[in-house]
């Protein structure tokens, strides 16, 4: 029988699972690196340069 017929909410909230988890921790980098990454982007982006 074919699946055509079930929800495809289940697949886009898997995708956006994974995009979600690439965006924090890229697969090229280590997580020490993308921990630095995302220190530089809070820091250069937060206004008054507050943490």
């Amino acid at each position: 029988m074919g699946r055509s017929n079930k929800s495809k909410r289940f697949v886009k909230q898997g995708a956006d699972a994974v995009q979600l988890h690439d965006q924090r921790i890229p697969y090229h980098m280590t997580l020490a690196e993308a921990e630095q990454l995302k220190a530089k982007q809070n820091h250069s982006s937060s206004p008054g340069g507050q943490m």
